[in-house]
This record gives structure tokens, sequence and C-alpha cells, in this order.
């Protein structure tokens, strides 16, 4: 990113072809600066272009954003064509997750989230989560330690670690592609569409 923070209003295929890592899949990522120093350079205005830049390359784009809100975070909100707000059942995250989604629904991005639930096999019940949230759960990733801490470390997507789909958790991330991307999800290697029919009020997981 810091790269591109000097020709924010210039990009194109080939200036990306030089700064993003390509990873075997397909999947290119577009590194935080190396120096924190550099990331100061990166304004709210410079980084909303830059994504309008990423934007026009790609078919899809997945931003990683800061934990706190900042102008930045809310100007990646309003951009955003959907948001994921990622969440696990203990009081502390789920309060917080509750303030955040009544600061959404002041200023209107609460119709872009959608809520995932990490961990969700454990701590609070989700019944009472969606009670708490006066909303709905849309999608739940299971705690799968080894799968998801050997997927990191191997650096195999769990999607083409588990091709077949058969792990829960690689169920619950194929749930959140679809849901993003429209019902379907055409996978590489296998050439079929995998559906997964709702089990969880109408949500795809």
């Amino acid at each position: 990113v810091g790269e591109l923070a000097a020709q924010y209003d210039a990009i194109d295929s080939t200036i990306l072809g030089h700064v993003m890592a390509p990873h075997a899949s397909g999947v290119q990522l577009l590194l935080a600066p190396s120096n924190p120093d550099h990331a100061e350079e990166i304004d709210t205005t410079r980084m909303i272009s830059i994504l309008e830049g990423v934007r026009n390359e790609f078919d899809y784009v997945v931003v990683d954003t800061c934990h706190t809100i900042e102008d930045s975070t809310l100007a990646l909100l309003e951009a955003a064509e959907g948001s994921l707000l990622v969440t696990t059942p203990e009081v502390t995250a789920i309060t917080n997750t509750a303030r955040f989604l009544e600061v959404a629904r002041r200023v209107g991005y609460d119709r872009k989230l959608r809520v995932v639930l990490n961990r969700a096999n454990s701590g609070i019940n989700v019944a009472t989560i969606e009670e708490i949230l006066d909303r709905r759960v849309d999608c739940r990733l299971v705690s799968d330690g080894r799968a998801a801490v050997g997927s990191a470390n191997e650096g195999v997507p769990l999607l083409l670690g588990d091709p077949e789909v058969r792990l829960p958790l690689t169920q619950g991330v194929v749930s959140i592609v679809e849901q993003l991307a429209g019902i379907g999800f055409e996978h590489p290697d296998v050439g079929a569409r995998l559906r997964f029919e709702s089990v969880q009020h109408g949500s795809y997981l």
C-alpha cells in the first residue's frame, strides 16, 4: 500500500502487478506498509482512491480493516458494497458488537453489514446473541484450531486443503463466500457448484 500512496490517482494493472503479492490460489495480496512511518502518508483520501483503483482491476476486493472506528474505517464502510462484522461468543465481544451496530444503524451502514460469529460452537448460545444484538447472526464459523492454524502456517487456504468441503469450518467459509458473491460457488479444482441448505434462519450456513 505504501508504494501506491505516491501514485494513488494513476493506479492501473501494470502498477498493481509490481506491488501485489500473488498466491498460488490466484488471490493477490496488497500488503500493509513495512515501515510504520509510511502508513502516516496514507490518509483517507488516498486510501479510498487506492481502493477504487484496485476495484477496477479485480472482481472482488476484500479489505481487512482495523478494530477501531476511525475516519478511514467509516470511509471504507461507505465505499464497500458489503461488510462482515466478525465477533465471538463472549460477553465483552458481544457488548462491543452491539455498540458498533448501534453506531452503524445511526449512520445507515447496518443495511450492508453481515454478522459473522466465530467459534460459534462455544460460549454464549446464538439465540441469546441474536437477542442482544437485535438482529440475526448471518454466518457461523465453528472452532477448529487444527484446521485454522494448519492453514495459516502452511499458507494453504481452507478450501484448497479441504476441496470436498467436509470440515464444518470450511463449510462456514464457503457460506460467507456464497452470501457475498451470490449463491453457488465454483471451485477451481472440482468444477462443481457447491450449495448448502439453510439451517439457520434462512442463511446459507
